[in-house]
């Protein structure tokens, strides 16, 4: 008898369990927005930022990829500052 007690008290352990795995109903957060949606201000503001969205821009697939108005985009012009390291 003990033993049959043992594995009913096994088993109803182990589906108690798995009844407690469940998610809460939560909606998964939104998608970060894609870097072809627009050029953000982070580019025209440092050649390090410029950097950061262009490997981020590689990152994508081509056949994701929307086209751009770059017209108001201004590249930073600092003549000054040391070129960065391309990783």
């Amino acid at each position: 008898m003990s033993n049959m007690h043992t594995l009913a008290l096994l088993f109803t352990a182990a589906a108690s369990l798995t009844a407690c795995g469940g998610g809460g109903g939560d909606t998964p957060p939104p998608a970060p927005p894609a870097a072809t949606d627009a050029i953000p201000d982070t580019a025209s503001a440092s050649s390090v930022g410029l950097k950061d969205y262009l490997v981020s821009l590689s990152k994508d697939l081509p056949e994701g990829k929307e086209a751009i108005d770059v017209a108001g985009f201004v590249p930073p012009t600092a003549d000054d500052a040391e070129p960065e390291p391309i990783d």
